[in-house]
C-alpha cells in the first residue's frame, strides 16, 4: 500500500514535459491488470477526461493498442453515465475524437491479424505439401492423448 509521501513522489517524476506521454504509457504497462482496473476505478471523472486525452494520442499513434483499449473500455463501462453528461458539457469533441481514433486503430489491428492468420494458414499448407507427415498409428495417438490409468474401452 502506498503512503501519501510515496504517491507524491510517484506523481511528480523528473521527466521533461515532451516525454510525459511516453512516461505515462511506460508506467501503465508496468501495472498488473487487477491493479490497473483498481487504479482506474478510483480516478475522478476530471482526471479520467485528462487520461482520455492520452488515450486519444496513443490510439492515433498506434502505441500499446491492446493496453489502451483495455483501459479505455474499462473506463467506459465504469464512467458511462458521467461521460454522457460530460459529453453535453463540452467534452464531446474529445470523446468523438477518441471514438474515431479507436475505431480506426482497431480496424487496422483487425486487418493485420487477419492478414497474419491467412499467412500462417498458407505457410502451413505449403509446409504439409513439402514435408509430408509419416502415418501415425491410431494406437499411438490414443496412448499419447489419454492419461495413464484411463482406458477408453
Amino acid at each position: 500500500m502506498y503512503t501519501h509521501s510515496t504517491v507524491a513522489e510517484l506523481a511528480v517524476p523528473s521527466v521533461p514535459c515532451a516525454q510525459w506521454f511516453r512516461y505515462l504509457l511506460r508506467t501503465l504497462r508496468g501495472i498488473n491488470s487487477a491493479g490497473l482496473e483498481e487504479a482506474l476505478l478510483v480516478l475522478p471523472l476530471t482526471q479520467m477526461l485528462i487520461l482520455f486525452k492520452f488515450f486519444d494520442r496513443w490510439m492515433r499513434d498506434g502505441l500499446q493498442v491492446e493496453l489502451v483499449s483495455r483501459c479505455l473500455f474499462f473506463a467506459l463501462r465504469m464512467y458511462h453515465d458521467q461521460l454522457s453528461a460530460a459529453r453535453m458539457q463540452g467534452h464531446g469533441a474529445l470523446i468523438e475524437s477518441l471514438l474515431h481514433h479507436t475505431r480506426e486503430r482497431l480496424s487496422k489491428e483487425r486487418d493485420t491479424i487477419g492478414f497474419n492468420i491467412a499467412g500462417i494458414r498458407h505457410l502451413s499448407v505449403r509446409l504439409l505439401v513439402l514435408v509430408p507427415l509419416p502415418a501415425i498409428s491410431p494406437t499411438y495417438l490414443r496412448s499419447s492423448m489419454c492419461p495413464e490409468g484411463v482406458d477408453d474401452e
